[in-house]
Parts: structure tokens; C-alpha cells; sequence
């Protein structure tokens, strides 16, 4: 491993689009690179969270394989438990989502702008 040669953020959220309409990037990390014959590639992994903020719900995204996008599928807090700040349990069910970051104490909702153009696609209430 290289050492690091700079101190500065090479990317922050608000330099990067969203996969999609409905949603925003709030996180971009892990970043590497690799030296390629075509060049250096660099790869980030960035976080999404939906646009759309839903009093006393909470927004689980996922892929559709059918659509090819990613879709949120919106639970009642109550239906859920926490696991830690990322993953959360369906009670009924035990089964496991990833909560959409940040997530700051329990269902910390971001502020959302409410001019926002998002999906009416999504599925819950």
C-alpha cells in the first residue's frame, strides 16, 4: 500500500448524481484506485437514501430486478427492530433491510425538500 500523498476530500456527496430521480447520495467512501493499461480507475462506494421523508415510517430501498431500478419499500417504525445504525429486522417476518444512511440514533429522518420530483412509484403508504 501507497502512502497517502494529500489531505484533501477527493469527492464529496454533493459532487455526485444519483442513480436515480427519487433519490440523493449522502454518503460517498471506501474510495480506490487501480492503475489499469487504459489508465487509473478509482471506485467509490457511494450511499443513497430516498428524496421522500415519511412521518413515522421508514424507507427501505431495494433493486427490482423486473424495473432494473431501485425501489423503497415504506414500513411503519413499530413493524421494526434495530439491529445497529445500518440494519434493521421485520418483526413478523425476522427478515433483515438496510437502512438508507444517515441514520443518527433511532429512524433519524433527513430533512427532505419538499419541491423535490419524487417517484409516486414507490410502494407502502
Amino acid at each position: 500500500m501507497r502512502p497517502r500523498l494529500f489531505s484533501s476530500c477527493l469527492l464529496s456527496p454533493g459532487q455526485l448524481a444519483p442513480s436515480q430521480q427519487d433519490m440523493r447520495v449522502v454518503g460517498a467512501f471506501n474510495p480506490g484506485a487501480v492503475a489499469t493499461e487504459q489508465g487509473v480507475v478509482l471506485l467509490i462506494r457511494v450511499a443513497e437514501a430516498p428524496w421522500q421523508n415519511r412521518p413515522g415510517f421508514v424507507g427501505l430501498p431495494r433493486w427490482d430486478l423486473e424495473t432494473g431500478k431501485i425501489v423503497i419499500d415504506w414500513l411503519a417504525e413499530q413493524e421494526l427492530i434495530v439491529e445497529d445504525a445500518r440494519v434493521v429486522k421485520v418483526r413478523e417476518t425476522g427478515l433483515c433491510g438496510s437502512l438508507p444512511p444517515p441514520i443518527c440514533g433511532y429512524f433519524a429522518a433527513p430533512t427532505v425538500a419538499s419541491s423535490h420530483p419524487a417517484s409516486s412509484k414507490s410502494s407502502g403508504p
